[in-house]
């Protein structure tokens, strides 16, 4: 047999999702298990593989010279891997790109990202935070004309999504945004997000799911969503899904069969070594790296130790990064740097005040006094009041004998996981806090990862090197916000995280200054903790933005019962 016979069917014994079939002389054995993923079908003498646009690509490389005679459906596929192949030139391209359909001016990284994964069924966005994958994420949807939309995303990160919507949707109303909070049961939020499913169909309006990771594969979610023909499922920060055999990311794999196009997401696509890609390219285009963890690992891993499980080295690495590449946008933001003007744009993560920290914070609200473990909380004014509010969003209070109450570790969660999932290991990392208990969660949490920690307060300055720059030998600077506003240099970062911050609008600038000054060479992020359901935090931080006088800010908003 000479000819390469290729077509497209439905997978064996009743399996989900279409496949790829090759039939063709023994001799070609060699060729055809150089495609990822291959399977061997012994009773119709057929090889097959997951039917996906980088899949057809490997066939059209592994067989080039031979005669391909592909159906149909293969035809099609051929046509689409030709454009697949064509959006690499649109990586760097300057000209003739086109317009992201969004409402906000996009930067020159950012259409060159949306040309590229226009022409792709799935797209890794492996961007630098601060660099605009939202952006391009909601361009994509917009184009691909999406109905339904999923988005999976740490919990950091859900409040962050319906606004990017408004921001950059061309037409926030015809999105209906469903982001049900994770502090309700994972079975109350599935019936909730069915119901908003059928009424934005009712209504002939896009809807946009958001939910974080942990709960979209529980049981009573995970059957709801897997039973939805979604039009693009986005893993924001995808490197969540990295373990391969984790729940998340089995879920994840699933889900790739219920998607029409998927993008991945990430700053850090390869947090700890190359193995952490298998399990995102699983779910984004199986036809790349295949569906072996074991095949992936020994092609491009040499192993040795204990039972051969160490990773020792790397080989084929020149493969890897071709294929990476084949459907991933990289974007550092060092180049993304003459297209930023000025300092990055802020940066939110959010978390879900608990329950105990909300209701004293509500009695506070309410009556300027509360009980907490047999403690009296009094605030006798409204100065006082706002700073006892300041101190349970970051999960403590001072009660009238001095004793400290630590009400939810919400904030201090929020700061592990950004810590450990999204600021690159390495980074070092300056984190502002207003109160001595915050640099003792911060503190702990930097411990806990591995890392090691110093601090600049009233207490403390191992944090500063003789010259008052920051030490050399820590990765992460607790910094009292009043210590770190004049005559110290913090350029040996680019990351500034305001666990919380003071009263004082001078001493939050002049804290920025301290990271984005002259001998700074990078890009600085500043990213704000937030407590989503406790408004004085959203106050202060819009007060910030608009160079407002905090405590008027919050005062104004007490008098508009906005804190209440």
């Amino acid at each position: 047999m000479s000819k390469v016979i290729v077509y497209k069917g439905p997978g064996e014994r009743g399996g989900t999702g279409e496949r790829i079939f090759i039939k063709t002389e023994f001799a070609n054995r060699p060729l055809c298990k150089q495609i990822p993923s291959y399977r061997w079908h012994p009773e119709e003498k057929v090889w097959h593989y997951p039917a996906t646009v980088a899949t057809v690509q490997r066939i059209l490389e592994v067989f080039a010279g031979k005669e391909l005679v592909p159906d149909v459906g293969v035809s099609e596929m051929m046509r689409q891997a030709s454009r697949a192949a064509d959006a690499q030139r649109f990586k760097d391209a300057t000209d003739n790109l086109p317009r992201p359909p969004v409402r906000t001016e996009a930067w020159l990284h950012q259409r060159r990202a949306f040309a590229f994964g226009s022409n792709l069924p799935a797209t890794m966005l492996a961007m630098d935070m601060g660099t605009g994958k939202s952006l391009v994420s909601i361009a994509l949807a917009q184009f691909h004309q999406a109905k339904r939309v999923l988005i999976l995303c740490p919990v950091s990160v859900i409040g962050v999504w319906p606004k990017q919507f408004a921001t950059h949707a061309i037409d926030p109303e015809e999105w209906h945004i469903v982001a049900p909070s994770n502090k309700s049961a994972v079975r109350d939020r599935a019936i909730r997000i069915a119901a908003e499913l059928r009424y934005a169909e009712a209504r002939r309006q896009s809807v946009v799911v958001i939910i974080n990771y942990e709960s979209a594969w529980r049981p009573a979610m995970a059957e709801l969503l897997k039973n939805v023909a979604w039009d693009d499922v986005i893993l924001d920060e995808s490197h969540r899904v990295k373990s391969a055999g984790g729940k998340a990311s089995m879920f994840a794999t699933a889900l790739r069969r219920r998607s029409n196009q998927r993008i991945g997401a990430t700053g850090t696509p390869m947090p700890h070594s190359p193995l952490d890609i298998y399990a995102q390219y699983r779910f984004l285009d199986p036809g790349v790296f295949g569906t072996s963890k074991n095949r992936f690992q020994n092609r491009y891993a040499v192993m040795g130790g204990y039972e051969g499980r160490e990773v020792k080295g790397w080989q084929n690495m020149e493969e890897f990064q071709q294929r990476f590449e084949s459907i991933a946008f990289v974007v550092s933001s060092e180049e993304a740097l003459p297209d930023l003007p000025g300092a990055f744009p802020p940066i939110e993560r959010s978390f879900q005040l608990g329950g105990k920290a909300l209701k004293v914070y509500v009695d506070l609200a309410k009556d300027f006094v509360s009980g907490v473990d047999g403690g009296l909380i009094v605030a006798s004014n409204s100065l006082t009041r706002i700073l006892r509010f300041r101190q349970i969003t970051s999960g403590h209070v001072k009660d009238e004998a001095g004793n400290i109450h630590h009400l939810d570790n919400g904030r201090e969660k929020l700061l592990e996981d950004l810590l450990r999932d999204e600021i690159p290991r390495g980074e070092p990392v300056v984190v502002f806090a207003a109160f001595t208990a915050d640099l003792e969660a911060i503190q702990r949490v930097t411990e806990g990862l591995g890392l090691r920690y110093g601090e600049l307060s009233g207490n403390r300055r191992d944090g500063l090197a003789a010259d008052s720059t920051m030490a050399p030998d820590i990765d992460v600077l607790g910094c009292q916000i009043k210590s770190g506003g004049t005559g110290v240099d913090f350029t040996r970062s680019a990351y500034a995280v305001y666990y919380s911050i003071g009263y004082e609008l001078g001493d939050y600038l002049q804290s920025r200054k301290r990271l984005d000054r002259p001998g700074q060479i990078h890009k600085v992020r500043f990213i704000h903790l937030i407590a989503d359901n406790a408004p004085i935090d959203r106050v202060m931080l819009e007060a910030l933005a608009e160079r407002r006088d905090l405590v008027e800010a919050i005062l104004s908003a007490a008098r508009a019962h906005e804190l209440s």
